[in-house]
């Protein structure tokens, strides 16, 4: 059968199919918004007839992003030696897409981890590019029936307010790494696990915690010992429940490093003129508004109400506290008790503590209440020697 009457007979058998394969295989889905999306409203570009008409066996890939990340995705497409065509599509809120379609020839020939089209999206993820990506399989497979579309990642054309691509900011590819990052700190801590010898892994580890599943940005062995590296320009809410969460697990998940704005300002003195590619950016420790809760207890409110917002305080770790290995207890200058630092925040703060970091705080404000009391909490200036007290570093 020629290619002129072969075309529309496929396009038919798609349109025709479409609704009721993908909508029994994707009904509640974000994928299947997508997919429907595209099969109503550019469907050309999802025919599958060019792969029955290769004359060797071909897999049909489809990596969709926002326009603003097309720099940096063919960027990775030209890393992997990937050859595609470009399509540009607005979408209703405004956005414009780039749709790549890739044609892999003896797709049976790779692995997963050695297929150049899903590395691509996968350094594209690690990069903070959204992705979509599917697949229509061989001449073989569809000439047997199966002819689905594979959903691997979606796009989101609706139901989503934030689309997750952070490579217009620090994020993206590093050539020198061969690998994306969503910022530029991140690469830097790949870049000084490698000027250490240490084999890392980005991204590749789920913890579950009560909180949900915890991804550590980087997993290392050192020393015969298994730790998390988790960088953190900003801290948030959740976060910080899942940060603290993974640390109470430590013992079967190895331990977790916390590298903030403290612990990175000190390896950029140390490092940024040592190691090759060092991303500069400003490192700047802001004061963190923190809870101190526990406060009805004894006569802490009684100390409570003898101070003024301003007034300083400081904080004492209690590594020995039989309720918690973390405790931090915040006490007036003249040593009244206040109450115990937010169970999550103090996870945070009593590793940077025990390794020997110092801070200033202030009473922020009170509301008796909620039973809390807020602080500011602001970091000391450091010694590099400080490192020394981090097994990877």
């Amino acid at each position: 059968m020629n290619e002129k009457r072969l075309k529309p007979i496929v396009m038919e058998y798609v349109l025709m199919q479409y609704a009721k394969e993908y909508y029994s295989f994707h009904m509640k889905t974000n994928a299947w918004d997508s997919v429907r999306y595209y099969l109503e409203n550019i469907p050309e570009l999802f025919s599958f007839h060019e792969v029955l008409l290769r004359d060797v066996p071909v897999s049909k890939h489809f990596v969709i992003i926002n326009k603003e990340a097309e720099n940096e995705m063919e960027k990775i497409f030209a890393y992997q030696k990937v050859e595609f065509i470009k399509h540009e599509h607005v979408i209703p809120d405004g956005r414009t897409i780039c749709i790549y379609i890739v044609y892999l020839e003896n797709p049976r020939d790779y692995t997963l981890d050695t297929d150049p089209v899903r590395q691509s999206w996968i350094i594209a993820e690690d990069a903070g590019i959204r992705v979509g990506f599917h697949r229509y399989p061989t001449q073989e497979d569809i000439l047997g029936g199966v002819v689905r579309l594979g959903l691997y990642r979606s796009f989101p054309i609706e139901k989503e307010n934030h689309y997750g691509d952070s490579s217009s900011a620090n994020g993206g590819f590093r050539e020198d790494l061969g690998a994306g990052f969503k910022s530029a700190w991140e690469a830097n801590i790949a870049r000084l696990l490698n000027h250490k010898g240490i084999e890392w892994a980005y991204e590749k580890k789920f913890i579950q915690t009560v909180h949900g599943a915890y991804i550590p940005d980087f997993n290392v062995i050192a020393n015969d010992r298994a730790y998390n590296i988790e960088v953190k320009g900003f801290w948030d809410d959740r976060s910080i429940k899942k940060t603290a969460s993974a640390r109470t697990q430590e013992e079967s998940e190895g331990e977790v490093i916390i590298i903030d704005s403290d612990l990175y300002g000190l390896l950029c003195a140390a490092y940024e003129i040592v190691i090759p590619h060092w991303e500069k950016s400003l490192v700047s420790s802001k004061s963190q508004r923190i809870p101190v809760v526990g406060i009805n207890v004894g006569s802490r409110l009684k100390a409570i109400q003898s101070l003024n917002e301003g007034d300083a305080l400081q904080l004492v770790r209690e590594p020995e506290n039989p309720f918690d290995k973390n405790a931090i207890m915040v006490y007036t200058k003249d040593g009244r008790e206040i109450g115990f630092m937010a169970k999550d925040w103090a996870s945070i703060f009593a590793y940077k503590m025990d390794i020997g970091f110092s801070y200033a705080l202030t009473l922020d404000k009170v509301e008796v209440e909620k039973k809390v009391v807020y602080i500011q909490v602001k970091t000391m200036p450091a010694s590099v020697e400080l490192l020394n007290g981090i097994p990877v570093f």
